[in-house]
């Protein structure tokens, strides 16, 4: 049995919220964080997109350095040292994202080409690169333990709370902060629009129902903190065991997707030497694309048969946060173990083709552990098991 590690505190930036009750309350009340995006062309589309002000949020310094993955990435992480009350000096950070600061990238190689070398801005040069916001992020809070960017795609943000988790038990670090942190930018947005991935604004966005016709993108960043050597009573929950796949058919065949997912939930189980019967509650990371959402559904039926326990889709109202997307699923975890809601994110209670096990309704029920599952678009897979006792 591996060792748990502690959670002791998180910080977050989102369209829902800037908490974890704050997103935990959304969900259970039925809203959600979309807004016509006018950044990212005419006619607007409508996107999961955060509205906030850099020299409000991070003050006292210029943050000119910082793009704006960069920026996430240093609000949630200073709320997440805050709420913990560590010491940044004995702390590290792990980041999970699928593009970094993709429009940062974009901008600098098309300034180059066209302009000449000569024109590059040296402040973009420096986050080029997809390690540059977990880099810029441990520079602006004095973080001098490790520092990692895990380019893990949408499984990302639960990869890189493995990751920290792993480096916790084996003597390598005693305190991290682990997450993930992604923008939205008009390349990004183009991508998934091309792909065919995207929900029109006038059509269904609704995770693990037969009716979505796609996702819907949305930007954030989310840290959790983990250490070891922590009294029980610190502790906001338990991160007990992970596991991660890969599908070498690249994601395109659901139910291979699913078999890959089933591989990464039973690592997962094993790493917490936990049997399927002890999961309360699945927080899924459908996101209402076809292959992702039959995947998630073809693993759950491989490891829970025809019972299922009850179904948390976080992404129906927040949207596809990709590489954060893992961190914001564990908040809401943490705020269920709190307050004892499962928050009801099925998009409607008459959709004849969800599950069972997903329900719109918010409901009253206690959870002492929970599974996490993430898939992304190009074979990924990761789970993750949290639960509210060490043991």
């Amino acid at each position: 049995m591996s060792t748990p590690v502690a959670i002791i505190g998180s910080g977050m930036i989102s369209a829902l919220g800037d908490d974890a009750g704050a997103l935990h309350d959304a969900l259970c009340d039925g809203r959600n964080g979309f807004s016509a995006n006018t950044t990212l062309g005419d006619p607007a589309p409508t996107t999961g997109g955060i509205d906030f002000d850099p020299r409000a949020a991070l003050p006292g310094r210029n943050f000119r350095p910082l793009d704006r993955t960069g920026r996430l990435a240093a609000v949630a992480a200073g709320r997440a040292l805050e709420d913990s009350a560590v010491d940044a000096s004995d702390c590290g950070l792990v980041l999970g994202t699928l593009f970094g600061g993709l429009h940062t990238i974009v901008g600098f190689d098309h300034r180059v080409v066209e302009a000449g070398p000569a024109y590059a801005k040296p402040l973009d040069f420096a986050n080029s690169v997809i390690n540059a916001a977990g880099g810029q992020t441990a520079i602006w809070h004095g973080l001098p333990g490790v520092n990692s960017t895990v380019a893990g795609g949408a499984t990302a943000g639960l990869q890189a709370l493995g990751y920290a988790a792993d480096l916790i038990r084996t003597g390598r670090a005693r305190t991290l902060l682990a997450g993930g942190a992604e923008e939205l930018s008009p390349e990004a947005w183009e991508a998934f629009r091309v792909a065919g991935l995207l929900a029109g604004d006038d059509e269904v966005a609704a995770p693990l129902s037969q009716q979505s016709r796609g996702l819907r993108l949305a930007e954030g960043a989310a840290f959790l903190t983990l250490q070891g050597d922590v009294e029980a009573e610190r502790a906001h929950g338990w991160l007990r065991g992970w596991g991660s796949a890969f599908d070498p058919q690249r994601g395109e065949q659901p139910e291979s997707m699913a078999r890959a997912l089933t591989r990464a939930i039973r690592a997962a189980l094993d790493d917490a030497a936990l049997e399927t019967d002890a999961i309360d509650a699945v927080w899924s990371g459908a996101n209402g694309t076809l292959v992702g959402d039959h995947a998630e559904l073809g693993a759950f039926e491989a490891i829970f048969g025809d019972a299922p326990p009850p179904t948390v889709a976080v992404k129906t109202r927040l949207g596809e946060a990709l590489g954060a997307a893992g961190a914001f699923q564990s908040l809401d975890v943490l705020a269920s173990f709190a307050d004892g809601r499962l928050a009801g994110t099925a998009w409607t209670d008459d959709d004849p083709t969800l599950p069972e096990s997903l329900f719109a309704t918010t409901r009253e029920q206690s959870i002492d552990v929970a599974l996490l599952t993430a898939t992304g678009l190009d074979g990924l897979t990761c789970a993750v098991v949290l639960s509210r006792e060490p043991s």
